[in-house]
């Protein structure tokens, strides 16, 4: 009962802010991400599947070299938006450096490749992230990034806007 209400409906919470999202998949293991390579800013990483924070918001790796995938949502490359974050001061330093057209190259764990183009580079203020076009945009397989940006706000203890890279499967 537990796994048909889970598969029927979930939670995807980023900000402090929740947004009632459909639960897009019921995948074999061998298909769930474990490699994020972006060309374009010398990334190879490994990905991990991540959920939400005790404070509600989407839980980030903590190593340099790992980059979280919010396994509540869409398995990359099947329709629906999968969404991976990493700090901007780890994984995600150069992101701010990426590109319309870039490549996303997503590794699976039974070594398939899924391949992204990068639509659009946006930055927001916390106030203004648009949870549902990141976590529940369904015309197509989207992959979506998201990270810090803008100014460390020590008494927040968080940066003052959110980079989105906005991805399409190829």
């Amino acid at each position: 009962m537990k796994r048909l209400l889970r598969a029927a409906l979930y939670s995807a919470v980023l900000l402090g802010m929740a947004v009632l999202v459909p639960f897009h998949h019921d995948a074999e293991a061998a298909a769930l991400p474990a490699k994020v390579a972006i060309p374009a800013i010398r990334l190879a990483v490994r990905v991990r599947a991540v959920g939400s924070a005790s404070d509600g918001s989407m839980a980030v790796p903590a190593a340099a070299d790992t980059v979280g995938w919010y396994a509540g949502g869409t398995v990359p490359g099947a329709q629906g938006s999968a969404v991976f974050d990493a700090h901007v001061y780890l994984a995600f330093k150069n992101l701010r450096y990426v590109r319309p057209g870039d490549r996303i190259y997503v590794t699976a764990a039974d070594g398939s490749v899924r391949t992204f183009a990068v639509a659009e580079v946006a930055t927001y203020t916390d106030a203004a992230v648009p949870l549902a076009a990141i976590f529940t945009a369904a015309d197509a397989a989207h992959l979506n990034l998201i990270t810090c940006a803008g100014t460390w706000l020590p008494g927040q203890g968080t940066y003052s806007k959110r980079l989105v890279v906005y991805a399409t499967a190829l």
